[in-house]
């Protein structure tokens, strides 16, 4: 069992990744880790506050993967859908794909949305405005 205290969590945190993929991964985790912990030491954040900033940040990384006008639950349309709900103006058709990050089609479903609002639903809501 490790001996994790304030005065090594970072050191120990950025072990736990060493070795992690190519020498660039490693340094990049490094300082993703090495940052954060040290604002956190130099703002004197108490963990209620960590808590409502970590919670923030999962909101707004999930607005900013999902898109401004992404809201969970919505029904999703039936392919080919009008999405103007009778707006005036010219209509364009769009077609794409999504796929991931070695190019493999990711499919219609709604797999990946649904994967990245999941852990925002065990949060619940956050504070207001938010």
């Amino acid at each position: 069992m490790r001996n994790i205290a304030y005065d090594n969590f970072t050191e120990t945190a950025v072990r736990a990744y060493a070795g992690a993929g190519a020498r660039r991964t490693g340094d990049i985790l490094q300082l993703l880790i090495q940052r954060p912990h040290d604002f956190v030491r130099e703002a004197g954040i108490t963990p209620g506050e960590r808590e409502d900033a970590m919670g923030f940040l999962a909101r707004a990384a999930a607005a900013t993967v999902m898109g401004p006008f992404f809201v969970p639950g919505t029904p999703a349309p039936p392919y080919g859908a009008d999405l103007s709900v009778g707006n005036k103006g010219e209509r364009i058709v769009v077609h794409g794909q999504v796929r991931n990050s070695a190019g493999a089609a990711l499919g219609p479903d709604r797999s990946l949305a649904e994967r990245a609002i999941r852990p925002l639903r065990r949060a619940g809501p956050g504070p207001a405005g938010a």
